[in-house]
């Protein structure tokens, strides 16, 4: 029974609460009624006996006393005219019957008769001798009185009673019933109602929630209440709603449009309502070495960086169109379909000059290049995968031309990444199979020409064993980090070749070149080199550390600390290419190095231009640094870099790059002979 009534709805149910709480009111009303009714009619039948006693007990003595029949028989026909009297027997003192009249047949009364009236059917007045006689005593008894009330009458009339309170019940029972009914309606039932319909109908995508009215008679009762926290909870699930949409749309560190909101806008391009040769103009924007900030500095630094520079892109966009970020140190520019491919570069020259100003966050300055790479919808593609796809292959060829550039996406582009993917595999193949190959270049003192160091360049060798020069796979190795462990193996391969070979023929110096990419992301770099000096006994003043400028000075701030750390155990500390990156003399001044390399950019044209070289060489001097001339391919070239007092000399003049096995291991170097 239970499980049937709690599938009806709240109305059923109180409406069939209310129609047993009615029927039991009706019943114990009905109850209750009854007996008033009984007791009503008993009370009604002793009065019949005392009307009889009060009319009819006294001529009926005087008559019976008299023996007249006639009078007596007068007397019981008026005491026969009561409806509920059935019959009447007067019996003499002698226990005859004196008279005796009956409206009808006796019948017998039912057992529930009996059961409410058995002892008001019957009753009997002893008659006595008149008072107003002599001769006899008054308490004389002459006769009795006897009358069976009809028990068909009485019970009629007591049942039609009940039936008529029934009704009257009844209809105050159903009154009331309707009465409940429409109040819990009116009060409870239809406003449920129209509050299930509200909430059913509240639609979860509406920017704002609809909340439900309260009428007054229902602002302090407990529908009211329901009703105000339906509302409360509502307008918290759309706040909630909207923090979600705001997390899930909104980029946490620089408050930009993130990843998941650029697929939904780039989704609902409708490009067939675009003018003719209208293009959205999708922009990749890269920070160059930004990883290095993060790993150097904290996750706190990079954040408050790219806020900056998030604001930078934002400023410089402007209502051109919609800047995005992507993650990691990507962002993304969509420029609206209504602005000119011309306007649109002058707006990437315009970020490309100006975004990349230093930026000092917490005593930490920071600078630097952007690779841009982009591509245009619907005219390569209209797929929101595809065209970041073409935009990142677009980006890296930027990246390949130095950075701080940007590029068009072309499909020729497609080949240079595989191209990419292909050498990363070969390196990966050659780190596996011991395929590194070290070649070493002489360097030679500028005055007695003698061989006093080399500088190990490192090789790859393809499944054919043919070389594959530094420009092939350097940049790759660097991007996939492969670089560690390369340069690992090349360190390592340096100092066991001094140790083994070099030490004992007098050389003074060998020169590794270590990559920036080693220093910000092998964090044990230093330890590890410090236990290969241990391992092979040579003192670290012997190894000469080769860092390019342009790096450095992208990095200065960040690679100072470990660059004061290797020098300190002694490592000598070199600055490659100088001259080509724009360092500040400032800079030059803080760095802690031990040797300036004049680029072969610069050699190559000396002597005939000379005044950068002769600029470089005096700065060495002044900071009191050693100087060294890479690319010296003329004696032309060496007599001048000797005149001014360079300290060594390194190029084609005095060997190519070769195996070990193939050095001319002679002291001294003559090229006069």
């Amino acid at each position: 029974m239970t499980f049937v009534f709690r599938h009806f709805s709240l109305r059923i149910k109180l409406l069939s609460v209310m129609l047993l709480f009615t029927l039991i009111i009706m019943l114990v009303l009905s109850v209750a009624d009854s007996y008033y009714n009984w007791h009503k009619k008993c009370q009604e039948l002793l009065l019949l006996q005392d009307r009889i006693t009060l009319f009819f007990i006294n001529s009926i003595e005087n008559s019976v006393w008299s023996l007249d029949e006639n009078a007596t028989s007068h007397l019981v026909d008026g005491i026969l005219g009561l409806k509920e009297v059935a019959s009447v027997v007067i019996i003499n003192n002698a226990g005859d019957i004196f008279i005796e009249k009956t409206k009808h047949l006796p019948t017998k009364p039912s057992v529930i008769e009996s059961l409410f009236f058995r002892d008001y059917y019957h009753f009997s007045y002893l008659l006595y001798r008149p008072s107003n006689t002599e001769g006899t005593p008054t308490d004389q008894n002459i006769g009795q009185l006897n009358v069976n009330l009809d028990h068909q009458v009485i019970w009629h009339d007591f049942i039609a009673q009940i039936y008529y309170s029934i009704l009257i019940l009844l209809v105050l029972v159903i009154s009331l019933f309707l009465i409940l009914e429409r109040s819990f309606y009116f009060l409870l039932t239809r406003p449920l109602e129209q509050l299930s319909k509200n909430v059913s109908e509240t639609n979860i995508n509406d920017s704002e929630p609809y909340l439900f009215p309260v009428h007054h008679i229902h602002s302090t009762d407990e529908l009211g209440i329901l009703t105000n926290k339906i509302n409360t909870t509502l307008s918290r699930v759309f706040a909630m709603k909207k923090e979600l949409y705001q997390r899930a749309t909104i980029d946490q560190v620089t408050g930009l449009s993130n990843r998941s909101r650029l697929h939904s806008v780039i989704k609902n391009f409708e490009f067939e309502k675009l003018p003719k040769n209208a293009n959205y103009t999708i922009v990749l924007i890269d920070l160059d070495n930004f990883k290095s900030v993060n790993e150097l500095l904290g996750h706190d630094v990079g954040d408050d960086v790219l806020k900056i520079i998030g604001t930078r892109l934002k400023n410089g966009v402007g209502k051109l169109g919609c800047l995005f970020r992507l993650g990691g140190d990507e962002f993304v520019i969509i420029y609206k379909a209504n602005i000119s491919e011309q306007k649109v570069n002058k707006n990437i020259l315009f970020l490309l000059e100006n975004i990349p100003e230093e930026i000092l966050v917490k005593k930490n300055i920071c600078k630097f290049t952007m690779s841009i790479g982009i591509s245009y919808m619907p005219r390569l593609t209209t797929h929101n995968q595809t065209v970041l796809k073409q935009c990142d292959i677009a980006m890296y060829e930027s990246k390949k031309l130095g950075g701080n550039t940007y590029q068009v996406y072309e499909p020729f582009m497609e080949d240079s990444i595989k191209s990419y993917a292909e050498i990363s595999e070969l390196i990966h193949w050659a780190l596996k199979h011991s395929k590194l190959q070290a070649s070493y270049q002489v360097k030679v003192c500028a005055k007695t020409k003698k061989t006093i160091g080399y500088e190990l360049l490192v090789r790859i060798l393809d499944a054919q064993n043919k070389l594959v020069p530094p420009d092939k796979f350097i940049a790759v190795a660097e991007k996939t980090r492969q670089i560690i462990e390369i340069g690992r193996w090349v360190l390592e391969e340096g100092i066991k070749r001094f140790h083994n070979d070099f030490q004992a023929r007098g050389i003074q110096s060998i020169a590794i070149n270590v990559s920036l990419v080693q220093l910000l992301h092998d964090v044990n770099f230093t330890d590890y080199a410090c236990s290969l000096l241990d391992q092979y006994n040579i003192p670290a003043d012997v190894i000469e550390l080769e860092i390019t400028e342009n790096f450095l000075i992208e990095n200065s701030d960040l690679i100072l600390t470990k660059l004061a750390s290797l020098q300190s155990h002694g490592f000598s500390i070199a600055l490659d290419d100088f001259g080509t990156g724009y360092s500040s003399l400032s800079c030059i001044q803080n760095l802690p190095i031990n040797t300036l390399k004049i680029d072969r950019s610069f050699v190559s044209k000396l002597p005939s231009q000379y005044a950068i070289p002769l600029t470089i060489i005096a700065l060495a001097k002044n900071l009191k640094l050693s100087i060294v001339a890479e690319g010296v391919e003329t004696i032309e070239q060496s007599e001048w870099l000797e005149r001014e007092s360079c300290t060594s000399l390194q190029g084609y003049l005095y060997g190519k790059p070769v195996p070990f096995e193939q050095l001319n291991m002679k002291d001294n170097v003559d090229i006069n002979k």
